[in-house]
């Protein structure tokens, strides 16, 4: 018995492991799982020991074993591991709070009408009363008293997948393939003699290059660096594209009200994917951008014909890093103060980007 116990507890346990992996979470989910299963481990070792031996001769103990205390301890998780991690700085009795604590306490309750004496309506009102009236305070008390022990999982988990978002993304940016374009296109305008143009493009390169290494890890800047890294990118695209007259590029980008401040970066992966999949020297290809700023919002939306890439183009199979990575510093960085949606037909992609600043 104790052979198989211990088998289902391994596999049970591993396959958990594995549903929490996909969270962004996944250290703070894989100690969670580590608790509910050392207790599980503990709990039906020891009914097996008390049974085996026959120590304990009542029926209603082992009801208060198997009933009573799994349903204590399953709110004791969700509280201290979901429900008050959950609260952050809103007060106890906000209706986010209350709602959820209802409806789990209402859940966890169903089990005790089967110990405590008596019938019906009565019997769930007593248990429900003392999840909500002894179980809730006693681990209110705990978590406030563990708080910096238990979060400091999920701060730290949180902050490495920024990290590891961050780094992903500056990696995405270093395009050889775009930055050999620029140059080849630089070394063309040097032969035509054009030493204006040709020093007009090697400054925004050196500009841009400049923000990636400094700016770029700063966790907010001004919007105008912003939109002036955008301008760069946009303006050296446009010189290496200006010979092709079926190529039309237009920025509508307003810098009015625009004195926020923005996570860097945010913007351009959304105008690269444009490029990159818009522009095609053989057909007839379009880049519309446009850039509004209010006191609140910033809403930047980006329209770019669709191209089936070539066998030989070293973009064929390149990942979409740059919309996945800008989606998940989103998240990670305003949380449910952004808006964005992404369309296409074959022929045009869209997408439009809302962030509340």
């Amino acid at each position: 018995m104790f052979l198989v116990f211990y088998g289902l507890y391994v596999c049970l346990r591993e396959i958990i492991i594995r549903l929490s992996i996909s969270s962004r979470q996944k250290l703070y989910n894989i100690s969670i799982c580590n608790k509910v299963t050392s207790f599980l481990s503990l709990f039906t070792g020891t009914i097996i020991f008390l049974e085996a031996f026959n120590i304990i001769h009542k029926p209603q103990i082992f009801l208060f074993l198997t009933l009573y205390i799994p349903a204590l301890f399953a709110m004791y998780i969700s509280n201290v591991y979901w429900l008050f991690p959950m609260k952050g700085d809103e007060p106890f009795f906000s209706k986010k709070i209350i709602l959820r604590l209802l409806f789990t306490s209402l859940v966890y309750s169903i089990p005790l009408m089967f110990f405590i004496r008596g019938q019906g309506a009565v019997t769930f009102l007593y248990a429900w009363v003392e999840q909500l009236f002894i179980a809730t305070p006693l681990t209110w008390w705990y978590y406030k008293t563990n708080k910096g022990k238990i979060l400091q999982l999920r701060v730290v988990e949180t902050a490495l997948v920024k990290s590891k978002a961050d780094l992903q993304f500056l990696r995405s940016q270093i395009n050889p393939h775009f930055l050999f374009n620029v140059l080849n296109t630089l070394y063309g305008s040097a032969l035509q003699e054009n030493a204006e143009r040709t020093a007009n493009g090697i400054q925004k390169l050196g500009d841009m290059m400049r923000f990636m290494l400094h700016e770029n890890n700063l966790d907010f800047i001004q919007m105008d660096r912003e939109i002036e890294y955008l301008k760069n990118y946009i303006a050296l695209q446009k010189l290496r594209t200006q010979s092709s007259p079926d190529i039309i590029i237009e920025d509508n980008i307003s810098e009015q009200n625009c004195n926020h401040k923005i996570a860097p970066m945010l913007l351009i992966p959304l105008v690269e994917n444009a490029f990159k999949h818009g522009i095609s020297l053989k057909e007839k290809s379009w880049i519309k951008i446009n850039l509004e700023c209010t006191e609140k919002n910033v809403l930047f939306e980006v329209h770019n014909s669709m191209h089936e890439k070539t066998d030989s183009d070293p973009e064929k199979e390149r990942s979409g890093i740059g919309y996945k990575n800008v989606l998940e510093r989103l998240k990670l960085i305003y949380g449910n103060r952004f808006q964005i949606s992404v369309n296409g037909d074959g022929k045009e992609f869209f997408v439009k980007l809302l962030i509340e600043l």
